[in-house]
């Protein structure tokens, strides 16, 4: 990619819970010449961008689909876009570098035999999953009003609950994952916690020998130390 260049996601749809149906497209931005072009298009739920090391391809998350893209900047298969990883055990939520050419996938809501996601559940009902989202947009946003009226900690705690979708974690299985995947997309090895004292993780940084976990529910960073 040219030095200048920005891949970015950028939404068809205001409301942004993801019970409701969102098609997003990666795009390369060139501030130099202001211009921005469409890369990929129809991404359900784009939530995550990476270069590959030699910046010879970019990775785009879809959270909701359970996959990654992949979408060529340069060599023989440039324009060209492909699976670069499909069917993951849960909903992949931001892309990190893992410092040896390949990439942390943090799962943000797992699944397994015995956990499915709701989102996912839904996606065969669209007016039940219309109902739900209208639902949760209109009781955030009557907190949204009376934040207006009365700034507190109480309707900012309820507004974030709403619309993080921590209002339906409880759903959510117990277990936190992270794929370690390689430059190819092959899943070499994996992170795990299955106590339930680390979950909803979106987030993953290496520094001075630690692991470090950001979630959008969480008050507080996990942190573990790298054997």
């Amino acid at each position: 990619m040219a030095a200048p260049a920005i891949c970015y996601a950028r939404k068809h749809c205001s409301w942004h819970n993801p019970i409701f149906k969102i098609e997003l497209t990666l795009l390369k931005y060139n501030p130099v010449t202001n211009t921005s072009e469409v890369l990929i298009d129809k991404l359900q739920f784009a939530n995550g961008v990476i270069l590959s090391p030699l910046e010879d391809f970019v990775v785009v998350a879809e959270t909701a689909a359970s996959k990654l893209q992949r979408y060529y900047l340069k060599g023989p298969k440039k324009g060209q876009k492909d699976i670069f990883l499909d069917g993951l055990p849960g909903l992949p939520d931001n892309l990190k570098s893992n410092g040896r050419g390949g990439f942390y996938v943090p799962l943000i809501v797992g699944r397994d035999m015995n956990h499915s996601i709701l989102t996912q559940q839904l996606a065969p009902y669209p007016t039940v999953r219309k109902f739900l989202a209208r639902m949760l947009a209109l009781l955030e946003l009557s907190f949204q009003q009376v934040e207006a009226l009365v700034p507190n900690y109480y309707t900012q705690r309820a507004i974030h609950w709403l619309g993080h979708l921590e209002s339906v974690s409880f759903l959510n299985m117990n277990r936190f994952t992270v794929l370690d995947v390689d430059i190819e997309g092959r899943i070499t090895d994996s992170l795990h916690c299955l106590d339930g004292s680390l979950k909803g993780i979106s987030e993953i940084e290496m520094y001075n020998g630690h692991f470090y976990f950001g979630s959008p529910y969480n008050d507080f960073i996990g942190r573990v130390k790298i054997n």
